[in-house]
C-alpha cells in the first residue's frame, strides 16, 4: 500500500457581525458548547455532511484586526463530505480537491446565499500521511523514541494538550508545535490512528481499514499558511497548499529532526552496548563514555536525550564530542524500550522518507539471524514485514 499526502481538515473563517448570524442562520443555536462558542445545526447531521458549523466571539487581536466582533468558523472533514461514496475517502486526488471545494461552496450559498468560499479565510489546513501495516508496539516505540530525541528550539512538545486531554496517553502520540509568542503556527504530529479511531468512535469499517496505522500530520494554522501561500483567493491558497502538501511536511519533518537523529538506527540497550563493543576498535574511553550516556538515557526517570547530556556530560564540547561518535556509527544512543525488538530501523526511512540505510539493512539481516524468539518490522516504502526472529544463539557477538 502506497503512502499517500491527502488533505484530512480544513478550517474556514468568516468575520462578521452578532446581527448577520442571527438574520442567516437564526437566534437559537443546537448546543453551547463553551461560553462563547456555539455549534449550529447544519443541512445534515455533522458526522453525514462532514461539516461543523459555529459561531464564536471574536479575540481582541482579532477584533481589532478585524473590526468584527464574531465569525463563524467551518471545520470541514474532508472525507466524509457525501460526494464521496467510499466509507473511507481521502483528498488525495487533485479531482477530490475540487469536487471537495465545490461541495463546501454550495453549502455556504446555501445558508448564506450572499457567501461564497472565497468570502472565508482558511484558518487551519491538516496535511496528512498514512503509513498502514505498522505494529501498534512498533507505533508505540517510534513515538516513545521521538518524546526522548532532542526537539530544536523553534519547536516544542505540546505540554498543554497532555496536561488539558483526560486521559491522555503519552505512547500514543508525539507532538511537535511551532509558536511565535502566544500563537500556534504549525503543528507536527505522529500518532496511532488505530487509537485515536476507537476514541473517535468510527464506524467498523474504518476500524478495520485504520488497523495497524500510523499518521503522520502537520497541523497548518493561518499564520503558516499565509507564509507558505502567496496566492489571493483561498480557493487559490487550498490548490497550492494542496499540490505542495508532500513538500510541507517532509520540511517540517527534516527541521525538527536533524540528519543524524533521522538516519541513525535503534537497537535496544543490550544489542548497542554490544555493537559500541564491536564497532569502536582501539578506544576504549570512547567506549565507556558511550555505553555509560545509552544507559543513563535508558533510564525511565529522564524524559530525553537533552536531559541525559546535561547530567552526564562535564561541558558543552565533551557532550557534542560523544554524539559525535554515535554519528559515526550511524546509531542512536536513543534506546528501544521494547526488549520484543532487538532492532528499529531509522525514523526517516520507517516514516517513509527514505529507504531504509545501509545501516538498517546490515543490522536487519544480522539480527534476523542471530536472535532469537524476537520481533523484526521493517517498512521499505512499498513493502512492510514483520518477522519472528530464528533460533539462534543470542550470546554470540554483534
Amino acid at each position: 500500500m502506497k503512502n499517500n499526502y491527502f488533505i484530512d481538515t480544513i478550517e474556514l473563517t468568516y468575520h462578521t457581525t452578532f446581527e448577520y448570524i442571527t438574520e442567516k442562520l437564526g437566534t437559537v443555536p443546537k448546543k453551547c458548547v463553551k461560553k462563547g462558542e456555539f455549534y449550529y445545526p447544519t443541512s445534515l447531521e455533522a458526522n453525514r455532511s462532514g461539516i461543523d458549523m459555529r459561531t464564536r466571539k471574536c479575540s481582541k487581536g482579532e477584533r481589532h484586526r478585524k473590526g468584527e466582533n464574531y465569525k463563524i468558523v467551518l471545520r470541514i472533514a474532508t472525507g466524509k463530505i457525501p460526494y464521496f461514496k467510499d466509507e473511507v475517502k481521502h483528498v488525495e486526488m487533485r479531482d477530490d480537491l475540487d469536487k471537495m471545494i465545490y461541495y463546501v461552496n454550495e453549502f455556504i450559498k446555501f445558508r448564506m446565499p450572499d457567501l461564497d468560499i472565497n468570502d472565508f479565510e482558511l484558518t487551519r489546513i491538516d496535511i496528512t500521511k498514512d503509513i498502514h501495516k505498522v505494529p501498534e508496539t512498533v507505533i508505540k516505540e517510534y513515538i516513545m523514541l521521538m518524546r526522548r530525541m532532542f526537539v530544536p528550539d523553534k519547536f516544542e512538545l505540546n505540554e498543554q494538550l497532555e496536561k488539558n486531554t483526560k486521559d491522555f496517553r503519552r505512547e500514543d502520540s508525539f507532538n511537535a508545535l511551532m509558536k511565535k509568542g502566544n500563537t500556534s503556527i504549525a503543528e507536527f504530529v505522529v500518532y496511532n490512528k488505530a487509537r485515536a479511531a476507537i476514541d473517535q468512535d468510527l464506524t467498523d469499517t474504518e476500524l478495520e481499514y485504520y488497523k495497524n496505522t500510523m499518521r503522520l500530520e502537520l497541523r497548518c494554522y493561518k499564520s503558516y499558511i499565509r507564509k507558505m501561500a502567496y496566492e489571493t483567493t483561498t480557493i487559490e491558497i487550498l490548490r497550492h497548499m494542496f499540490e505542495r502538501r508532500s513538500y510541507f511536511i517532509e520540511r517540517e519533518f527534516y527541521r525538527i529532526f536533524d540528519v543524524e537523529e533521522r538516519t541513525q538506527s535503534f537497537l535496544n540497550i543490550y544489542w548497542l552496548k554490544k555493537y559500541i563493543k564491536r564497532s569502536i576498535d582501539g578506544k576504549p574511553k570512547h567506549k565507556k563514555y558511550m555505553i555509560e550516556l545509552s544507559t543513563i538515557l535508558d533510564r525511565d526517570s529522564l524524559p530525553n536525550i537533552t536531559d541525559a547530556r546535561l547530567i552526564y556530560c562535564d561541558s558543552h564540547s565533551s557532550s557534542l564530542g560523544v554524539m559525535n561518535w554515535f554519528d559515526d556509527i550511524h546509531i542512536s544512543p536513543v534506546t528501544i524500550k521494547n526488549k520484543d525488538y532487538p532492532f528499529l530501523q531509522s525514523l526517516s526511512s520507517a516514516l517513509g522518507f527514505n529507504a531504509p540505510t545501509p545501516t538498517d539493512t546490515r543490522l536487519y539481516e544480522y539480527l534476523l539471524k542471530k536472535t532469537r524468539n524476537r520481533k523484526f518490522y521493517l517498512n521499505t516504502s512499498d513493502n512492510y514485514y514483520e518477522f519472528e526472529g530464528v533460533p539462534r544463539c543470542e550470546q554470540e557477538e554483534c
